[in-house]
């Protein structure tokens, strides 16, 4: 065992090597290994409160007085990690903050994404119709449909069936999805 004389800075070497492999962790893994840490405090704060236990009712209630305080860049840092949450409320809402932003085409793409993947987008669908404007369901629709039929040649059987299902609504099946 080595002991070390007061002031000095002689360890054991089991101590020793334990702070070097962590030092040595930190410094590789960097915010990498971690799901969480940005460095912008903002983005970590808003998803420390939705992974909370109470998180969906936090962002049922609370998100949208919170966000209201942040800067656009920031609405947008957060909106863009949403909508590859793990859970899809999470998903859903940053796709609303996308559109909110006016960031129209790359939320139509993820809109078009979540479709595809089986998220409930209908309570923007009826937010939409609700709006007081006649034409923006529409518009909002015809976005996606769009968004849809770009990556409809590239998407696996399953999730081209759900596209399809979007594109090809009525009574009767499509054959080929709609034009742009």
């Amino acid at each position: 065992m080595n002991v070390t004389k007061p002031g000095s800075r002689t360890m054991r070497p089991g101590v020793n090597a334990m702070a070097l492999t962590l030092a040595m962790a930190l410094t590789l893994c960097g915010s990498a290994c971690s799901n969480r840490a940005t460095a912008t405090p903002a983005v970590d704060a808003f998803f420390s409160r939705v992974e909370a236990a109470d998180g969906t009712r936090w962002l049922e209630e609370e998100a949208d007085g919170h966000l209201a305080l942040l800067a656009d860049d920031q609405t947008l840092l957060i909106a863009r990690r949403a909508v590859g949450h793990a859970n899809s409320d999470v998903r859903v809402h940053g796709l609303g903050l996308l559109y909110r932003l006016g960031h129209n085409d790359e939320a139509d793409a993820a809109a078009a994404e979540l479709l595809v993947r089986g998220d409930d987008l209908a309570g923007l669908g009826w937010g939409w119709l609700h709006s007081g404007d006649p034409t923006l369901l529409e518009t909002r629709l015809d976005g996606i449909r769009a968004a849809l039929v770009r990556r409809l040649p590239a998407l696996p059987a399953d999730r081209r069936q759900a596209a399809e299902a979007f594109l090809c609504t009525g009574k009767a099946a499509c054959a080929e999805p709609p034009l742009e």
